[in-house]
């Protein structure tokens, strides 16, 4: 028996409701063991001395007067009721960042973890399943980037032929302004 089971079979003996086999055992052991037998009498030793005391009944009204007292005591710390808006915020933005780097890293590594997880029969009948939704998800996100790159070139050719416009208006505008300017000119 080790020491600690010894010390739970000791509180029981201290209670009163070791049984007699697990007595034996303890016995047993208290014979073979110094260092419980001095914990056993220090706790026969404590036991003695609580029946010992004298219990002191508290006065009539001593808990009411406590609780008053205890009532007028103002506590020492605010208490923050409404969470800040930068704290809700930050906790948005931070799970934000989570999961969209989640979503990075599935789209990085997409084939390397469905080989990982199909090579499990737990795992790969489920991912089965949406093996063709990946597929279709794959497809859509192509027909996008194609769609954003012809959307960019359309966008650069507008931005080429405004800058010719906007050159020819300019000329146009300098030439009104200059012929404004000279009228007056010759008028003075």
């Amino acid at each position: 028996m080790k020491c600690r089971q010894a010390d739970e079979l000791m509180m029981d003996y201290l209670d009163g409701i070791l049984s007699k086999d697990k007595a034996y055992q303890l016995n047993q052991h208290l014979q073979q063991c110094d260092a419980c037998v001095e914990t056993f009498y220090a706790y026969e030793q404590i036991k003695k001395e609580l029946h010992q005391m004298n219990i002191v009944e508290a006065p009539i009204g001593f808990t009411e007067q406590v609780m008053g007292r205890i009532e007028e005591i103002k506590p020492q710390y605010d208490l923050q009721k409404e969470m800040p808006m930068e704290n809700i915020t930050g906790i948005v933005w931070g799970i934000f960042s989570i999961l969209f780097g989640i979503g990075v890293l599935l789209v990085i590594y997409q084939q390397e973890i469905l080989s990982f997880l199909l090579s499990y029969p737990y795992t790969s009948s489920w991912i089965g399943q949406f093996i063709p939704t990946f597929d279709l998800l794959t497809q859509y996100l192509q027909q996008l980037q194609k769609n954003m790159s012809g959307i960019i070139v359309s966008i650069r050719q507008i931005v080429e032929n405004g800058k010719t416009l906007l050159a020819l208006i300019l000329v146009v505008l300098g030439m009104v302004q200059y012929r404004i300017y000279r009228k007056e000119k010759v008028e003075v």
